[in-house]
């Protein structure tokens, strides 16, 4: 009688860990005080108090109580533009506070908010042949007083993540969010780190305005050689401008080789949802569920211009569309820069990660629409999604290693545990097999693997309810006709 013998080894830190892995929630993009936009909105929520609220303690936000389950992981990703701008103006020993700029980020934040962040939205941003982005002249010759008034911040960032951080309980990450946004567009990165070998500084939008420039910038500053390993998230491409995603275009076939393959190696995943609106789907689609959370403008001047300043949403800014696209970079024999990974999360800038609930929606914009704020949320808005991965155990390794294979998935807030195998063949028992897991990771691919030279590949699906019962499962397939 035919028999196989597998063996499996793995290094577990944990008491609960599990080779056949177990779901973990939460929120890989969140905004603090140290973000100037929200600062600006006047949100106060420190690093501490945002990772607190993560693991179930209660905030109390414009006069009222907010709480959580806790979250499994979080990533505070504050942005990496104006951190030193934002030290500088809000601390009354720094040299440059009494700066006329400093002065209208405390005493006028809509103007402040307009003057700032005008600068990464200049025409010529993006641009290949420019090599640095010059600031406001807050910052001195050469940038100087802002680079070096985000180095405290930046250590911060990493001490903060180091002491929440609990081995086996809660994960946090080291990262920050690339803010490039040329003429408007939403082409914004949040670049989260392994561990706590990171950059000496948050490489910013100034230092690589294009997202090329970004990765080549990690790919020199983070070395797996020296323990540092990088993904990089583009969030809500929904508002994209159709810059996004770059299509395959044969008579530029040189320049999107390199494209491909620094997109290939650095982004594993996408944010398909966040309080901005789900990016899956193109808005005219003939697939009656992508009316779901859809915005109607598409770039970021609408959430302060309203909504005819954002222009008419750009299908190329799905997420499917993206998917499909990049079977044609495979086609041309060129690495497929889209073959993603799913997550979605909040986007908050309040501080809150997590907080997902419709029945007490708050808002994500600092003082919302509760006094005179600089900026409120917009009316579409809603309170963000999650990110489920399936790891062995909840450390920083096993759970950044899920993101890197694409073993994750993103809900609009619920946790609702999904998982996916596909394989060439399954047993017939395999449903009521307790053991089914096992079985789908031996015959087959998880969820963000790679089938090969199948041609009628069977999947195997389990989802799992949080509160509300689960009405229907669907299976959507991407080709190139």
């Amino acid at each position: 009688m035919p028999w196989i013998l597998l063996l499996r080894l793995s290094l577990a830190e944990c008491p609960n860990f599990s080779e056949s892995r177990q779901v973990f929630f939460g929120d890989l993009h969140v905004h603090t005080h140290l973000s100037l936009d929200a600062s600006a909105q006047g949100t106060r929520i420190t690093p501490d108090e945002a990772y607190a609220f993560a693991q179930g303690e209660s905030l109390v936000i414009r006069g009222g109580s907010v709480q959580i389950d806790p979250l499994d992981f979080v990533a505070l990703t504050d942005h990496s533009e104006f951190l030193g701008e934002q030290a500088l103006c809000t601390d009354p020993e720094s040299e440059r506070y009494k700066h006329p700029l400093c002065w209208l980020h405390r005493r006028h934040e809509n103007l402040a908010f307009l003057l700032f962040h005008m600068q990464l939205a200049r025409p010529w941003f993006g641009d290949p042949n420019v090599k640095e982005v010059p600031r406001k002249n807050l910052c001195g010759r050469a940038d100087i007083h802002c680079r070096l008034a985000a180095i405290e911040p930046w250590q911060n960032i990493q001490s903060d993540a180091h002491n929440a951080n609990k081995n086996c309980q809660f994960t946090t990450f080291v990262g920050y969010e690339w803010t490039g946004s040329p003429r408007t567009t939403n082409l914004h990165r949040n670049v989260l780190f392994s561990d706590l070998d990171v950059p000496k500084r948050p490489i910013s939008y100034f230092e690589a305005p294009t997202p090329q420039k970004l990765w080549q910038a990690l790919a020199e500053e983070c070395v797996p050689e020296d323990d540092c390993e990088v993904i990089t998230i583009p969030h809500n491409a929904n508002l994209g401008g159709g810059q996004m995603f770059l299509p395959y275009d044969n008579t530029a076939r040189e320049g999107l080789v390199d494209y491909a393959e620094w997109r290939a190696k650095y982004e594993p995943l996408v944010e398909i949802f966040q309080h901005k609106g789900s990016s899956e789907c193109g808005p005219m689609s003939s697939d009656e569920q992508c009316a779901f959370e859809q915005l109607p403008y598409g770039n970021l001047t609408a959430d302060i211009f309203g909504k005819i300043a954002g222009g008419e949403p750009n299908p190329a800014d799905s997420v499917r569309w993206a998917l499909g696209e990049g079977l044609a970079f495979a086609e041309a024999g060129l690495s497929n820069p889209y073959q993603y990974g799913l997550v979605a999360s909040t986007d908050t800038h309040l501080g809150t990660p997590g907080l997902t609930s419709e029945a007490d929606f708050i808002g994500h914009g600092g003082l919302g629409k509760t006094k005179d704020a600089p900026i409120v949320d917009n009316v579409w808005f809603n309170p963000g999604g999650l990110t489920g991965v399936w790891a062995e155990e909840n450390t920083r390794s096993s759970i950044f290693s899920a993101l890197q294979r694409r073993e994750a998935f993103g809900t609009s807030g619920p946790r609702i545990a999904i998982r996916m195998f596909g394989a060439e063949d399954f047993p017939e028992d395999i449903c009521s097999n307790k053991e089914r897991a096992e079985f789908g990771y031996f015959f087959g691919a998880p969820m963000g693997g790679e089938l090969s030279e199948i041609d009628s590949p069977v999947f195997l699906v389990e989802a799992r309810q949080d509160q509300t019962p689960l009405v229907e499962l669907q299976i959507v397939k991407i080709w190139r006709d």
